[in-house]
């Protein structure tokens, strides 16, 4: 990948810290004003993560049309994307396997007693 057709955004410099959805927001937001169509996300010193910032930040990098590559990634932060990603992936529960129970109460107080 050449210099050409990609930008290098380090990401301590748009934010301070990646602890809340709003912030991944903000960070797409820098991502989709730039015009090319793959960025670089350098995650170098950037310690720690939340679980709600990586899964904002994944959800919006997979509705994103532009290609996104991180690098210099810390382990914890390489983790915890691991983490949402794999949750993610689980099935979910399913309610189309289950029929609905009609569980009315009789119209007329004499089917009570």
């Amino acid at each position: 990948m050449t210099q050409s057709n990609s930008k290098t955004i380090k990401v301590s410099v748009i934010l301070h810290d990646l602890s809340l959805r709003l912030n991944a927001d903000k960070l797409f937001d820098v991502i989709n004003e730039r015009k090319l169509k793959r960025i670089v996300l350098d995650f170098s010193d950037c310690k720690t993560i939340t679980r709600s910032f990586a899964h904002q930040y994944l959800k919006n990098k997979q509705k994103s049309v532009k290609t996104i590559y991180e690098i210099n990634i810390d382990k914890h932060i390489s983790d915890m994307f691991a983490i949402i990603d794999a949750s993610r992936k689980e099935e979910r529960f399913n309610f189309s396997k289950w029929s609905v129970m009609n569980l009315d109460l009789p119209k007329s107080r004499s089917n009570l007693t």
